[in-house]
């Protein structure tokens, strides 16, 4: 496990390498490549949000493209919600997110809104990102059910967020 914020309380449950080895080969997915030619992504929270376990339950290869679907980026947003971030050019608050990794590997940023609020701002984030993720499920639906499914499971998890006017943190 990588020595980084997004991977800070992560545990590999798996015995050992070699466990490991055997389970990657046995995997859908495994050793794909992009059209950058980039192998594609083990995932450890696309089934289940929040977890925190490499594990043989919880492991799945995904493309990388939708594996950054998922990753928060804390770079330029600082103390603001996630998709928010303060921009003193113009003194307002910008809803953005990514539209995703292209094949050659660039990310491009989609514009959401302005607001004075975060709170405003984090709320057309959180239905951009809704929509996102449900698009996500008709582009990969080649991809194994539990994947299909966990996407569902964050996007209903981001919609509860927005009903109860809660801010997401994942």
């Amino acid at each position: 496990v990588r020595k980084c914020d997004r991977y800070a309380g992560s545990i590999n449950l798996f015995k050992d390498y070699q466990t490991f080895a055997n389970w990657c080969q046995d995997q859908p997915n495994y050793m794909n490549k992009e059209a950058n030619g980039k192998f594609w992504a083990l995932d450890k929270d696309i089934i289940m949000p929040l977890n925190r376990a490499y594990s043989e339950e919880t492991c799945c290869f995904i493309p990388s493209a939708l594996n950054s679907l998922l990753c928060p980026s804390s770079r330029a947003r600082g103390d603001s919600p996630l998709g928010v971030h303060w921009d003193n050019s113009i003194g307002y608050y910008k809803a953005q997110m990514s539209s995703g990794t292209r094949p050659n590997g660039d990310k491009t940023r989609i514009h959401l809104g302005l607001a004075k609020d975060p709170h405003a701002c984090h709320r057309l984030w959180q239905s951009a990102k809704i929509k996102q993720i449900l698009a996500a499920i008709d582009c990969y639906g080649y991809l194994p059910d539990k994947v299909l499914q966990g996407l569902k499971l964050h996007a209903t998890l981001i919609q509860s967020d927005l009903d109860n006017g809660t801010e997401t943190i994942r």
